[in-house]
């Protein structure tokens, strides 16, 4: 919305300026001086949304500009990769998605409470996410929506708990899902859409209390489900839940 704001503003300094500016060497002083700003901001605009993810090796530090985080060396499930062990900055929407592509790091996991507390809005892990480590988005009350990546599989033990005001509203689970730790959704009163409800590959409830007081709406589904069995209060104050 800013850079549009700033290309109509860029487009009409010419007449701007000769309304305000009559005379005519003001004028190409004034119009000049201004377009430069506006191209400026709009260049500066441009560098910001594009910024790329980097790897310092000496700090083993990953970041993109706005996140920062430590990095330690790991293998889960299989796959050779890199955890997020701390958040160091960072605030607003998170993705993940390209820092594979730009570093050829492959985060498969973030660690205990890594981002609890923390100010994010929205989350998209990356292609090589297997786990989510306890309590890693616990009372991230500015969390609005999450985007879970194919191939994992383990969400720990209060992952997203949220203890007081909560923002999430949608969370995308991948069809590979198998373990949801106890308390995984806890308090999450605003979560009205989880897609898909549940996927069919969730065989563990490793926890009680799931779903807590989860606002998800909607039909339960468990005739094609690999769930084994479900643990105490599983679903317990989920109103929106018509129909299992």
């Amino acid at each position: 919305v800013l850079m549009m704001a700033l290309r109509i503003l860029c487009a009409a300094i010419p007449i701007i300026t000769q309304i305000i500016v009559p005379q005519v060497f003001m004028a190409k002083i004034a119009k000049t001086s201004v377009l430069f700003a506006c191209y400026a901001a709009l260049a500066l605009i441009s560098l910001s949304a594009s910024a790329a993810w980097t790897y310092d090796s000496a700090s083993g530090t990953l970041g993109d500009g706005n996140w920062t985080f430590t990095l330690t060396g790991k293998s889960t499930g299989g796959v050779d990769g890199s955890e997020i062990a701390s958040v160091t900055s960072g605030s607003g929407d998170l993705d993940l998605s390209d820092v594979y592509d730009e570093t050829d790091i492959k985060l498969n996991s973030i660690y205990k409470s890594a981002f609890s507390g923390k100010a994010i809005t929205s989350f998209k892990a990356g292609s090589y996410f297997r786990a989510i480590g306890n309590q890693v988005f616990m009372n991230c009350s500015d969390l609005q929506t999450v985007e879970l990546n194919e191939g994992l599989t383990t969400l720990n033990y209060a992952a997203f708990k949220m203890g007081g005001r909560t923002s999430l509203s949608r969370v995308v689970l991948p069809s590979t899902l198998t373990t949801l730790g106890g308390e995984c959704f806890y308090g999450t009163t605003n979560l009205t859409e989880i897609v898909p409800f549940l996927p069919a590959s969730v065989s563990n409830f490793q926890g009680d209390n799931t779903f807590y007081k989860c606002a998800v709406r909607g039909r339960l589904s468990l005739t094609n489900s690999a769930l084994k069995d479900l643990k105490s209060q599983a679903f317990y104050g989920c109103y929106g839940i018509k129909e299992v």
